[in-house]
């Protein structure tokens, strides 16, 4: 017998059978439940229409969504006539929702990386939804979900074809998406024609139509095939016509075994080959027209470079220098002291009339207010930098500062990215005259280095290296670095680390949402990791993806306030079916700051703060914090990373996240 509170007596029978009775509601309900959030692999969500409505809507998430801190790409996905009403189960009979429930896992491979897909298909009562209610929609999916605004995708089925288009002709919307696939369309009024002709052309909008040759509506794609070729678009209307397919070809445009047209792809990977840069680009011409900066044409000299000093060049702030794809290629361009540009209105270097190809690369030396970027044509990377592993892609050095770098693809170089300058005979190019600062590199491509794909600051902070100045021998302190951001850009395969900051021990520096992977060929025990920061640095490092390194995946050697949070890294100590034990996802160490920048204290003490991370295999631990020496402050945090933890004796930490101070 056993007494409950209200002191009324039951039989041990009787709760037996009351806690089964409550076990079955609950299981029905749990399954029930389920049931009514996830059908055929998605998620039912509602999401708005307009300013007072909203609509049901199957969600397709990656597998690893839920632990990986990266944001994807997403396909909005607009259904036939067939699929219209309040039944959401009918969302699962045609095109993609269809083919996810069957199994299909939307994913695609471009630029060394796999990119996997979110998939928002929404329902109608009637007809399929359009423009002017995918407007609503989509700001609230950017904010509830981790999407990558510059490859936003929108794709449709017969009505749903004809929503597609619609995105096509409005400004608002069209420049917010990257391409478009419309399977079996229905064609536009008339009288839109010239709206959705001018649209291709104004937005250099990717559209791909796929259609059955013995479906009705294929006059109409060819009509738009002859209707916007010939307007001339910058990146041409593709229409690929199914033999005998009928209305629709659902099943065979979203098949990922389905290869289409000449360009041999699935449309999985013809849309991934396509990112929206607008923003960017805007800007650009924004702060080009607020400036009244004119343009300035360069041309090569016979060495196949352009050398500019900024002494005794003519040029002004908001003036945009401009190298033209018709000169390809160029070896080299060089840029001194370039110091008319400002916050507001820098001095811009661009391409034009397609990619812009160096061997050399780019140098930078005592410039500031600068701005290099590859956005000056529909190119995703407008500037290619390769020389059978010779130099640095693009390096910056000297008195410089505010120089933002964006949009290059650097490959096969001994170098990515370098922004430094080591010990020097000149007193005012070393510690403490001058810091290297402000400076922001982002959505860059860099690729099969033969060191570093970014080495940013000296490794000898603490100038221990010596030079000959004037015949004596002497031992200068590099310039150190401070506000470094580098962010959303492609690291793979290099032969030490993907990202390097050392020496940056003022300001606010931050690297995130990069994927760097395949770190270490040289396979040196010393070398190889995804991202490390150097002595004396201090940085916040999140929301990075970070694969296959020989070497720790994040390792820290800095020292002030160092967080690592979001995460997602896999694979540390595995390279090329090599293994090296001892290789933590995240490590942790100190080296002496007994060298501090004028202001900071002596020894400068390291603050950790090691949360939400995923952290996959490893050759060690997930977490390891070693003491080399004894410069830890008390107050460090490791809390919410899945994995073990190993610290060494004498470094205070807390695994509680309740005391974080973001």
């Amino acid at each position: 017998m056993i007494l409950f509170p209200g002191y009324k007596l039951y039989t041990t029978a009787f709760i037996k059978k009351s806690i089964l009775l409550v076990i079955v509601c609950l299981t029905a309900c749990a399954y029930s439940c389920f049931q009514q959030t996830l059908i055929g692999n998605q998620n039912i969500i509602t999401a708005p229409i307009n300013a007072t409505a909203e609509t049901n809507a199957l969600l397709y998430l990656p597998e690893n969504y839920e632990r990986s801190a990266k944001h994807y790409p997403l396909i909005i996905y607009l259904h036939g006539i067939g699929q219209a009403g309040t039944n959401i189960k009918s969302m699962l009979g045609d095109g993609l929702p269809k083919a996810i429930a069957k199994g299909l896992k939307p994913e695609a491979i471009a630029d060394g990386k796999i990119y996997q897909f979110i998939v928002f298909s929404p329902q109608a009562k009637e007809w399929s939804y359009q423009e002017k209610e995918l407007k609503y929609m989509l700001p609230y999916l950017i904010k509830k979900y981790r999407i990558d605004t510059t490859r936003i995708y929108v794709t449709g089925i017969s009505a749903g074809g004809f929503g597609a288009y619609t995105c096509v002709t409005d400004s608002s919307f069209a420049n917010k998406i990257a391409a478009v696939v419309a399977v079996s369309p229905v064609a536009l009024d008339f009288s839109n024609d010239e709206q959705f002709k001018t649209g291709v052309k104004k937005y250099s909008m990717p559209v791909l139509n796929i259609c059955g040759t013995a479906d009705a509506m294929i006059a109409n794609a060819r009509r738009y095939d002859t209707l916007v070729n010939n307007n001339n678009p910058p990146i041409k209307y593709k229409l690929i016509e199914i033999q005998n397919g009928v209305h629709t070809v659902a099943d065979t445009a979203y098949n990922k075994n389905s290869t289409f047209g000449n360009f041999g792809m699935n449309i999985y990977q013809w849309m991934i080959q396509y990112s929206r840069n607008i923003d960017t680009i805007k800007t650009a011409q924004r702060a080009t027209e607020h400036c009244k900066g004119k343009k300035i044409y360069v041309t090569k000299s016979a060495d196949g470079g352009v050398y500019i000093n900024g002494n005794s060049f003519s040029y002004n702030s908001g003036d945009t220098i401009v190298l033209r794809a018709s000169q390809n290629p160029f070896s080299y361009f060089a840029l001194d002291f370039s110091t008319k540009g400002t916050d507001s209105c820098p001095v811009t270097i661009i391409n034009e009339g397609g990619i812009v190809q160096l061997t050399t690369g780019f140098s930078f030396t005592g410039c500031k207010h600068l701005k290099i970027t590859g956005t000056g044509s529909i190119d995703k990377y407008g500037f290619k930098i390769s020389q059978d592993g010779m130099g640095v892609g693009i390096s910056v050095q000297g008195r410089s500062s505010n120089i933002e770098i964006d949009h290059l693809e650097i490959y096969n170089k001994h170098y990515g990215v370098w922004v430094k300058h080591e010990a020097d005979c000149a007193d005012s190019l070393q510690f403490p005259n001058w810091v290297l600062h402000d400076i922001s590199i982002h959505d860059n491509y860099i690729h099969n280095m033969q060191q570093e794909g970014m080495y940013l600051g000296s490794t000898d902070p603490n100038g221990q290296r010596t030079i000959t100045c004037d015949g004596k021998t002497i031992s200068p302190k590099p310039m150190r670095l401070g506000n470094m951001h580098i962010y959303n850009n492609i690291i793979d395969s290099t032969w030490r680390g993907g990202i390097q900051l050392c020496d940056a021990d003022s300001g606010y520096n931050e690297i995130n949402n990069n994927t760097v992977t395949n770190c270490g060929f040289e396979y040196n025990t010393f070398q190889g990791n995804g991202i490390v920061l150097g002595g004396y640095s201090h940085a916040d490092i999140h929301d990075n993806y970070i694969r296959t390194t020989y070497t720790a995946g994040i390792f820290s050697l800095g020292a002030g306030l160092i967080k690592i949070y979001n995460n997602d890294v896999d694979s540390s100590g595995y390279l090329g079916g090599k293994k090296v034990d001892g290789m933590s996802s995240i490590m942790i160490d100190t080296r002496p700051t007994n060298v501090p920048s004028p202001g900071q204290p002596n020894p400068l003490r390291t603050k950790f703060i090691i949360e939400n991370n995923s952290l996959g295999v490893n050759t060690d631990c997930n977490v390891r914090v070693n003491k080399s020496f004894n410069t830890y402050q008390t107050d460090n945090i490791i809390c919410n990373n899945n994995g073990n933890v190993k610290v060494e004796s004498g470094v205070s930490y807390t695994k509680n996240c309740d005391v974080l101070q973001k």
